[in-house]
């Protein structure tokens, strides 16, 4: 999924650096999954799907950074606890050839 929409048009973020600024959109991306969690734990749980990869671009300037503006990409990759074992399976083997997690 991809939230750029949700990202007010006329705002930058401003951060120190770029571990700031991935915190940042990282919690945005969790705060869109606590918002909907229930509709993602239907989706998962019944089958459907096995988590999610959501992705959000900002404009952001790194007051700290090099170079200090560019468009600072954030994922984050989410699934359920409780999901069996074959799903987490299927998705952490997404995430590694995609360059997420291992």
């Amino acid at each position: 999924m991809n939230l750029d929409d949700l990202v007010p048009v006329d705002c930058l973020l401003v951060q120190p650096d770029r571990g700031a600024a991935g915190n940042f959109l990282d919690q945005f991306n969790l705060e869109f999954i606590a918002r909907h969690r229930d509709l993602f734990r239907s989706a998962v749980s019944d089958g459907r799907c096995d988590g999610l990869w959501i992705s959000v671009t900002a404009p952001t300037v790194l007051t700290n950074g090099d170079p200090s503006f560019s468009l600072f990409v954030q994922t984050t990759i989410w699934h359920l606890d409780e999901a069996n074992d074959e799903s987490v399976t299927r998705l952490k083997r997404f995430a590694a050839v995609a360059g997420g997690i291992g």
